[in-house]
């Protein structure tokens, strides 16, 4: 008899990339929520010069685990309700775990390194004033 898989999601804090009129600045804000391990962070290194890249790195992720970049220009509304938006009432979201950024420009899927961790790099936008937010979603498995 096959086992059936349950899984688990815990979220990352957010990554602000504020784009400015000469470079972007790049700061977190908000909470993560724990899963079966530590709490997944998120940090930034590389250029925030327009034009040039950067890079959004997640650590503490269970080894090969599938992780979704949240990417989104806004972090005050989503389906209609404010952000920050808890995520607890869907099933297998771990209690805690809030939405601080709108996936209204992208959800890319990527399995996490052996060590726990990915770096996804990126190009800064060329256009001044806008924002970027980054936040990861680590998928587990609560069986294993």
């Amino acid at each position: 008899m096959n086992a059936v898989s349950r899984l688990a999601l815990t979220l990352a804090a957010v990554l602000l990339l504020g784009v400015g009129v000469v470079h972007a600045q790049a700061s977190t804000y908000g909470t993560g929520c724990a899963g079966l391990g530590a709490e997944p962070t998120i940090s930034f290194s590389g250029s925030t010069t327009p034009g040039s890249y950067g890079i959004v790195h997640l650590s503490g992720a269970p080894a090969g685990a599938l992780c979704v970049s949240i990417i989104g220009w806004d972090n005050t509304m989503f389906g209609g309700q404010e952000i920050p938006y808890d995520l607890t009432s869907f099933a297998g979201v771990n209690p805690g775990c809030l939405l601080w950024a709108n996936p209204n420009i992208a959800l890319l899927l990527i399995n996490a390194d052996p060590s726990g961790e990915i770096a996804f790099e990126f190009p800064v936008p060329s256009v001044l004033g806008e924002d970027l937010y980054f936040q990861w979603a680590v998928v587990e498995d609560v069986n294993s």
